[in-house]
């Protein structure tokens, strides 16, 4: 019997002294990351989608300088898209940097 609980102490001694389940944590939140920023391409996408459907219906019946006054706001609105996207990028770097850090 006294081997039993031996073991089980040798299997938390692994565990514990192994760096992969940390390492495993910071590759779900990477992975984490890459679905958040999936879920935004996603969101452009369709923005862009519902962007060229406006344009479409647009075009049936109005001037083509409305048109290109459209197309020169969904840039801007991408522009910005992208702006902003990129400053979340560099903040979930710097949260999670230091998360990291702590976490070893």
């Amino acid at each position: 019997m006294e081997e039993l609980p031996a073991t089980i102490t040798s299997k938390d001694n692994d565990d514990a002294d192994g760096d992969n389940g940390d390492v495993d944590v910071v590759d779900d939140d990477d992975d984490d990351d890459d679905g958040v920023m999936m879920m935004m391409m996603m969101m452009m996408v369709m923005m862009m989608m519902v962007g060229m459907i406006i344009m479409i219906m647009t075009m049936m019946g109005m001037a083509t300088t409305v048109l290109v006054m459209m197309i020169m706001v969904m840039m801007m609105m991408l522009m910005m898209m992208m702006l902003i996207m990129m400053i979340m990028m560099m903040i979930m770097m710097m949260v999670t940097q230091p998360s990291t850090r702590v976490d070893h």
